[in-house]
């Protein structure tokens, strides 16, 4: 017998006793579902094997897992996460018992008969009774209070409920919820460090969020004589991009700012507008901190962040192209951030791209439009620059200095290879002191 049909004849075999309690099997046997009572929670129990089987050894590994319907629907409508599937709890039938470790079976041989009689005892005493708790909501979220996740002496506790504490209980429940999970954890002591560090270290935000699954690693540079490495992040996902654009959008939308306006004005060149709407979003929603206290040149290293929005050839989307790097840069990347994020719903539109090489030097921003002949669509170079006491009187100068830069490094020159106008480019400077900003060009 071939080692698929001997792992699906084991899944059969093992189905067997759950489908008298109600579990649905799938064809091969290798999914059994049963619906809650109150229809809102599938309690599943899934059998995996091993993609190097062979004649003398046929793995196979049960996991079980509890998804709730409206868990799911609450936090598509919430978050906007369309890939999440309302997951409540899964673990490995291993970590349920006293095996308390990740096992799988041999089915090849004399394994087969007690691999398959072990599979059903275990699941029977250890899967079964998590299955049953749940079946009454109050029951389960009463016994999370008070244990946690720990549904029996062998478990860990762990966060996955968290969502469905969220949803079905109270906002105190979840917060007890979570904090028995942190005096259990065995990292306890690193999370109260790296949080303790918030306050005096910006850097550990970058840890945290790379740690949580929303940034992850794209690539690092060694630096210095002791190559100390700096490493460029990205967003992990489509659907952690889009929960930090709703949020960002939810951000300007509570101070009554039409940022659409903003991206208008950029367009038609009303130096105006661009100064009264960006010198509004900084006293508004904008902390001093976040934009730095100092000259450029005297400012200590610090993590700030920029998006580096890549547009697609035909503007379709930034996806996987809206990249966050966190860098050793000036406090200008605050606001470099800052523009490109309020451009990104102008993809269908243009190109985005910053910190590339141009003519002699390398410009902070540049829009390409990407039908070039749009006379409604200029093609658009924009510079930050932090006001320094020690060069300029003014923010004027700072301004002027942005605009010359532009200018005299010919940034102009990667646009007009690609084919826009020379006298449809606009130029932009960006001065900035503290929350005082300055803008002026075309």
């Amino acid at each position: 017998m071939k080692p698929r049909d001997i792992f699906i004849k084991a899944c059969n075999e093992i189905a067997t006793p759950f489908v008298e309690m109600g579990f649905k099997s799938s064809k091969s046997g290798q999914c059994l579902k049963k619906v809650s009572k109150d229809k809102d929670l599938t309690f599943e129990i899934s059998f995996h094997s091993s993609v190097y089987n062979s004649s003398c050894s046929v793995t196979i590994y049960p996991l079980i897992s509890i998804a709730s319907k409206n868990l799911k629907k609450w936090v598509r409508e919430e978050n906007l996460n369309i890939n999440d599937d309302g997951l409540v709890y899964q673990n490995h039938i291993g970590y349920l018992s006293p095996i308390s470790a990740y096992k799988s079976w041999n089915l090849a041989g004399l394994s087969y008969d007690p691999s398959v009689k072990t599979i059903i005892d275990l699941l029977e005493k250890y899967a079964c009774p998590i299955f049953d708790l749940f079946e009454n909501r109050q029951t389960v979220i009463a016994f999370i209070m008070q244990h946690g996740c720990c549904f029996n002496q062998y478990t860990e506790d762990s966060l996955l409920a968290l969502p469905y504490i969220l949803m079905y209980g109270e906002k105190e429940q979840a917060e007890n919820y979570f904090n028995h999970y942190l005096h259990s954890s065995k990292c306890r002591n690193k999370f109260v460090k790296a949080y303790s560090q918030l306050d005096k270290n910006e850097d550990v935000i970058w840890s945290l969020l790379l740690a949580s699954g929303y940034l992850c690693i794209e690539s690092y540079k060694e630096v210095g004589r002791l190559k100390r490495k700096i490493y460029g992040l990205k967003l992990t996902n489509l659907e952690v991009e889009r929960m930090f654009e709703v949020m960002i959008e939810q951000w300007f939308g509570e101070e009554k700012f039409n940022y659409n306006n903003f991206v208008k004005s950029l367009l038609n060149g009303d130096i105006e507008s661009m100064n009264e709407y960006m010198n509004r979003v900084t006293r508004g929603v904008i902390s001093y901190f976040d934009t730095g206290k100092t000259p450029s040149d005297e400012e200590p290293e610090r993590l700030a962040s920029c998006y580096d929005c890549r547009g697609v050839a035909n503007g379709s989307s930034l996806n996987c192209c809206s990249n966050l790097y966190a860098m050793t840069e000036k406090s200008s990347h605050f606001y470099h951030g800052l523009v490109l994020g309020l451009m990104v719903d102008q993809v269908d539109n243009y190109i985005l791209s910053s910190n590339r090489e141009s003519g002699f030097g390398r410009y902070d921003i540049m829009l390409e439009p990407i039908d070039k002949n749009n006379e409604k669509l200029p093609g658009i170079v924009i510079e930050f620059k932090v006001f320094n006491q020690k060069k300029e009187d003014t923010l004027e100068e700072t301004v002027e200095n942005a605009l010359r830069q532009i200018k005299e490094k010919d940034y102009d020159a990667e646009l007009i290879k690609r084919g826009v106008k020379e006298e449809n480019i606009y130029h932009y400077g960006f001065a900035f002191k503290g929350k005082e900003v300055l803008i002026d060009g075309r």
